[in-house]
């Protein structure tokens, strides 16, 4: 249809009469229960969520208080403690194997420029253990000695993550790797029972491929254990208790995510007798 017949139907259309609010209603189903706007802004968000080394506890990242702050809940039931206060955005707890702290990130006046902070369960006491305005460092996680704490490391300027080592008694750090192509970031997951080296994920910027990776504490020298050819995902969760497992989720097979469990004992050999 021609431009000007357009025109044309569009100024012979009728203008429409705007509905007045006080008769706008919603239509309602018979026996479902009517909420107001109250209630409706009443509900919270849960979390990111970590279990206490005795199984006692559970810390959870909630915004009952109308930010999200850290909350303690015991697993039987009622209603949860609240740990930290802060009008700053917290995620990703994670309780030390010692109990005596629980690491988490903490957002800087909403940039995503995280610091990595303790905080005691027994107190409430909070330490920053970075306090950098211009770094962010994330998802921390410990080592089962609690002697380190690894996290993800990115200047504001940087293109992608590295692995920073935290010592929380010390107060100090220092990079466990470095001058990862600018493509690739890596994210830690766990630490090997003995702390030698920690399972990592290594992801490339499109999100369409990631390798688990092992790292050597020591030195940083890195081992790949899910080597493929093309584009695949392969992304680990967690570690087994004797070190020799990965659980992880893979599209490898059928281009959707699966869970897989994933070998390392030989990769580790292999990465560590060259330490």
């Amino acid at each position: 249809m021609p431009w000007s017949t357009w025109v044309a139907v569009m100024l012979t259309l009728p203008t429409p009469t705007p509905t007045p609010p006080e008769q706008v209603a919603s239509r309602s189903r018979e026996g479902v229960a009517r909420y107001t706007i109250e209630q409706f802004f009443a509900t919270r968000a849960i979390g990111a969520s970590d279990w206490s080394p005795d199984g006692r506890q559970l810390v959870f990242v909630a915004n009952i208080s109308g930010r999200n702050n850290l909350w303690v809940v015991s697993p039987e039931g009622g209603w949860p403690v609240q740990l930290t206060v802060s009008d700053e955005r917290q995620d990703g707890p994670a309780w030390s194997p010692d109990g005596r702290w629980i690491a988490f990130q903490s957002d800087h006046e909403a940039d995503e420029q995280w610091d990595v902070l303790l905080v005691s369960p027994a107190s409430g006491e909070v330490v920053n253990l970075t306090g950098t305005p211009d770094v962010s460092e994330e998802s921390p996680v410990w080592s089962r000695d609690a002697r380190w704490i690894a996290c993800a490391v990115k200047p504001r300027r940087d293109p992608n993550y590295e692995i920073l080592l935290l010592d929380p008694a010390a107060r100090t750090r220092r990079a466990l790797t470095a001058k990862t192509p600018p493509d690739l970031s890596l994210t830690p997951v766990a630490f090997s029972p003995d702390g030698r080296f920690l399972v990592a994920n290594r992801a490339h910027a499109s999100g369409k491929d990631a390798d688990v990776v092992l790292i050597a504490v020591e030195s940083g020298r890195q081992r790949v254990v899910t080597p493929h050819k093309g584009e695949q995902a392969w992304t680990a969760t967690d570690l087994s208790p004797d070190g020799a497992t990965v659980l992880a989720t893979s599209n490898a097979r059928n281009g959707f995510d699966n869970a897989v469990l994933v070998d390392i004992r030989e990769a580790a050999r292999a990465l560590l007798a060259a330490e």
